[in-house]
């Protein structure tokens, strides 16, 4: 049993935008999908076969987050099992019928469970990004011999737009233009001194500025349009998904005789420390107040409305801790997850036991510690550059 097909790829285009990832994984020519697809089989023939089937079904989805589900749980298998741990599937726990994804073994015996889980966009966030992609993919699929396009890009659209007409309407604009004048308008003044094609749907905006490509690759055939998205700056609120998902998986196997890590991938374009630390601890505030006198004295704070810490102070204490990933994928697994330690669980995770970075509790300060750890892409044993080059 294998993940991938047998197959005759002939196929070396870049991924399309809307495209699934496993459809566009198994069917690629390109070497860097080469090097993927063997790296992959090789850890998915290391999964007991009980497991097998379940997980290669899910891994071959054409729906992403079953695909990343499965493709998170089986990098985690890998992970483990190069760490050092003897890796049991969905142990058997006393008073339950539920069952976590993993147990962590080594000499001294049984040291932690795992449960693998991701963040997702919320649905109205997902079918956004849906629409998005479809009018991307119609754009990518015009004739523009002469320009790449720049694409500034402000909300989201609520309805699906009319791909084709933009791109029909986009491809008439650029045949007015000359490359080798707006190739020195862009040198001289940046984007914002190029002619702009402005559109908008229904709470989305784009505008569109034409790179002029090379001389040399002029007219090439197979050469995709767009060449960089400038997402504007938004207000985005990651943590809320992290939260959920550590939430949700936080008391499904009841009191456990081992400590707990919940492995969340977060799908998300940007996530950082922040993020996570309003996931876990609720979210950061700064009051100001004005005093008598007209001062005003400035206070930082956090909300009770973590993961960890609630209304009523600490909560779902069963959780030891937490390793986040970030839009981990096929493509992205040389980018090490941290685990971030809870301070206050029931059952805290001996520090000893994970070997990449880490968050620790440092008492004495009150806080939370960076603490160092080995490059995932040593412990994996990952070609080097990664992803693969073509």
């Amino acid at each position: 049993m294998t993940l991938f097909d047998e197959l005759e790829r002939r196929n070396v285009r870049p991924k399309r935008y809307g495209e699934p990832v496993f459809v566009y994984l198994n069917a690629s020519g390109r070497q860097p999908c080469k090097v993927i697809r063997a790296l992959l089989e090789r850890w998915f023939s290391r999964v007991p076969d009980f497991t097998r089937a379940d997980l290669r079904a899910r891994f071959r989805s054409s729906t992403d987050s079953q695909h990343q589900g499965a493709f998170f749980e089986l990098y985690l298998h890998e992970l483990l099992s190069r760490i050092g741990y003897d890796v049991e599937v969905h142990p058997d726990l006393r008073g339950t019928g539920n069952r976590p994804d993993y147990l962590a073994v080594n000499a001294e015996g049984p040291q932690f469970y795992v449960e693998a889980t991701l963040a997702l966009p919320s649905r109205e966030e997902e079918a956004a990004g849906a629409r998005a992609a479809q009018v991307y993919d119609a754009i990518d699929a015009m004739e523009s011999p002469n320009f790449f396009l720049a694409i500034r890009v402000r909300g989201a659209p609520s309805t699906p737009p009319a791909g084709r007409k933009l791109a029909d309407a986009l491809s008439r604009w650029l045949r007015t233009k000359d490359p080798d004048a707006l190739g020195e308008v862009l040198s001289v003044g940046g984007f914002d001194a190029l002619p702009r094609f402005d559109w908008s749907h229904d709470g989305w905006d784009l505008s569109f500025f034409p790179v002029a490509k090379s001389p040399g690759l002029r007219g090439t055939p197979g050469v995709r349009p767009i060449g960089i998205t400038m997402p504007e700056v938004e207000i985005l609120e990651s943590h809320k998904a992290i939260r959920a998902a550590v939430c949700n998986k936080a008391t499904r196997y009841g009191p456990l005789d081992l400590p707990y890590v919940i492995a969340v991938n977060v799908i998300a374009e940007h996530v950082d420390t922040s993020d996570i630390m309003n996931a876990l601890f609720g979210k950061e505030y700064v009051e100001i107040r004005r005093n008598a006198d007209g001062s005003l004295d400035q206070s930082c704070g956090r909300k009770r409305d973590g993961a960890w810490f609630g209304p009523t102070g600490p909560r779902n204490t069963r959780v030891s801790a937490a390793l986040i990933a970030n839009n981990l994928a096929e493509w992205t697994i040389h980018q090490s997850p941290v685990l971030i330690h809870n301070p206050f669980a029931a059952k805290p995770l001996p520090i000893k036991l994970w070997p990449l970075p880490q968050l620790v509790p440092d008492e004495r300060r009150e806080r939370l510690v960076d603490r160092s750890g080995v490059d995932v892409a040593d412990l994996l044993d990952l070609p080097r550059p990664w992803p693969p080059v073509d």
